[in-house]
């Protein structure tokens, strides 16, 4: 079947939190992607048996989003001012999204204790405005059925309208890594903070004797000095094969290089990012 305009926000999202990691790490994270920025965390993993903390200053009052993906296990989360009862506290056991408001200007903690957790957490702040309300239900009852809820699909259906809106009037992708072939996908990588030296790859895979993806040789196909929050790159590609033949690069604010393979679910099709080492 072909598919000329295929978007997965949760990619995009992927390149939108860049930065410096940040926080406290204790027991393990297989499999794992974390990215932090001053205003946002982002973890996906296939098993988290640990801790993690985040610190989160808030200089003024703030929004926070929290976004929650569970595949099984159970993830503990607390977000709070050390010392003082947390704004926010639950096991999160499916997906689910919710929002709090951290009225208090301070330093608060996120929290995050996995119990053979597998999935992914998000959390998005903003300065909270005058005309929003500043105070939410903070205790465990209260906020049990909001973490338990199912995740809105709105948020993400409406960025894959803007972004099927860019590509149309764009008419083309930026680079067709699939000319003449009936199925190819069209992915947007989109940032909300300008990164340097983003690369498109052919690479040539291998894997270690632990079995940890690496390159033995790449190629770029393209590159953009800087990207943007207001010009993703749009690149039309297909799958082929067990082992990934294509990634993208970038360097964060803090001078780090990234390097991320791009693989295809076998369960649905998603486009998944796979961090190499």
């Amino acid at each position: 079947m072909k598919r000329t305009l295929s978007f997965l926000f949760a990619l995009a999202l992927l390149l939108t939190l860049f930065g410096c990691e940040k926080g406290g790490v204790t027991g393990n994270a297989d499999g794992n992607i974390e990215i932090t920025n001053d205003n946002s965390v982002y973890m996906q993993y296939s098993l988290f048996d640990g801790e993690r903390t985040y610190p989160v200053d808030a200089q003024t009052p703030l929004r926070m989003k929290m976004t929650f993906k569970s595949v099984s296990g159970t993830l503990r989360v607390e977000v709070g001012r050390d010392g003082e009862t947390p704004d926010f506290a639950g096991n999160i056991t499916k997906d689910s999204e919710s929002t709090v408001n951290l009225t208090t200007p301070g330093t608060y903690t996120i929290r995050l204790r996995g119990e053979k957790h597998a999935g992914s957490y998000n959390f998005e702040w903003e300065e909270l405005t005058a005309t929003e309300p500043t105070t939410e239900p903070t205790t465990e009852a209260a906020t049990k059925a909001a973490t338990q809820a199912p995740a809105s699909s709105t948020t993400t259906a409406a960025a894959e309208a803007t972004l099927a809106a860019d590509y149309a009037v764009g008419n083309t992708p930026d680079y067709d890594d699939a000319v003449g072939s009936e199925y190819s996908s069209v992915v947007s990588f989109s940032v909300d903070s300008t990164v340097r030296d983003f690369r498109y790859l052919q690479i040539t895979p291998d894997v270690d004797e632990s079995g940890n993806l690496r390159i033995s040789d790449s190629q770029t196909l393209y590159s953009r000095d800087t990207l943007t929050s207001n010009k993703p790159v749009y690149i039309r590609l297909e799958f082929q094969g067990t082992l990934p033949g294509r990634a993208v690069s970038y360097v964060d604010g803090c001078g780090e290089t990234h390097i991320f393979a791009l693989t295809m679910s076998g369960e649905n099709g998603e486009v998944l990012l796979q961090p190499i080492g």
